[in-house]
């Protein structure tokens, strides 16, 4: 089951207080070569992360069964990332 970190959770809430539309969050969607995060409203069956009990994001139920892993922020010299951390 796929965790986020509450460094992550607070960071996403972050990135979310910066856009226009407060109905969408992130979506943990898989790509070609690994996932990617798109900014939409979250879909009926899809599990809901939050922060302060705010929806900062959406993952489909499927992949978020499937991820063994945690969604954790780590800071650069180029700045704040996301990175998924496999158990």
């Amino acid at each position: 089951m796929l965790d986020v970190s509450e460094k992550a959770k607070a960071f996403l809430n972050e990135l979310l207080t910066q856009r226009a539309d407060p109905t969408h969050v992130f979506r943990l969607m898989r790509q070609a070569g690994g996932f990617k995060m798109n900014f939409e409203a979250a879909a009926d069956g899809d599990i809901v992360y939050q922060h302060e009990e705010t929806n900062i994001l959406a993952v489909a139920a499927d992949l978020a069964d499937e991820l063994n892993a945690t969604i954790d922020r780590q800071d650069n010299a180029e700045g704040p990332r996301l990175v998924l951390v496999r158990r």
